[in-house]
């Protein structure tokens, strides 16, 4: 019991060095730019900038697809979904090619990216089902990894605000988006469609 409260200690210690090492514009984290899990909280950083950081290994009919789950860090922003790139790696060369790409809704459905890929919808969402039903946690981690990149938002929001004085930050960090807009969480729909549609 002992050891499991200290290693449960000492992760938290170790997230929370990693979102105060976390740096990013603020303007970025309020116009939606999505953040690899991996980029915050993997050791050596994303895979998709160069790291060797991924957020999960999807193996399907002897294939291995790399998989690196991204998120709209903005506190504001509601849209309660993960965007999933499924990557495979050059063995040769190390490169990370993007080969799918899956925007999954919490609630809702998933959302199959199938453009620039030699895999259609039906293959990709059988690869997806194959590793749900491998591993029955995925979405409850994926939910848990939502709301930790919410807080690394709030974070970056929090610190740039105690950098600034009241006056002159009042009303300029957000950035105004049109109803018309497409919306800065990266579903590719409207912004009156998606994160500005009435509760």
């Amino acid at each position: 019991m002992k050891s499991k409260f200290k290693a449960n200690y000492n992760n938290t210690k170790a997230e929370s060095r990693n979102i105060a090492k976390f740096e990013m514009p603020v303007e970025d984290v309020y116009a939606g730019k999505v953040v690899s899990y991996a980029a915050v909280f993997g050791d050596d950083g994303s895979i998709l900038s160069g790291g060797t950081g991924f957020g999960f290994l999807v193996e399907y009919k002897e294939l291995k697809f790399f998989v690196d789950d991204q998120y709209c860090i903005d506190p504001m922003c509601e849209c309660d979904a993960v965007r999933l790139v499924f990557l495979k790696i050059n063995e040769r060369t190390g490169i990370a090619h993007d080969l799918f790409t899956i925007r999954v809704h919490f609630k809702n459905e998933i959302e199959i990216d199938d453009k620039l890929t030699r895999y259609t919808k039906e293959e990709i969402k059988k690869i997806y089902d194959h590793w749900l039903k491998s591993d029955p946690q995925i979405k409850d981690i994926l939910e848990t990894r939502y709301r930790k990149m919410k807080g690394v938002g709030q974070s970056l929001v929090e610190r740039h605000l105690s950098k600034k004085s009241h006056k002159h930050t009042a009303g300029i960090e957000q950035k105004k988006i049109g109803r018309n807009d497409p919306c800065p969480c990266g579903s590719g729909k409207k912004y009156k469609k998606c994160c500005g549609k009435p509760k």
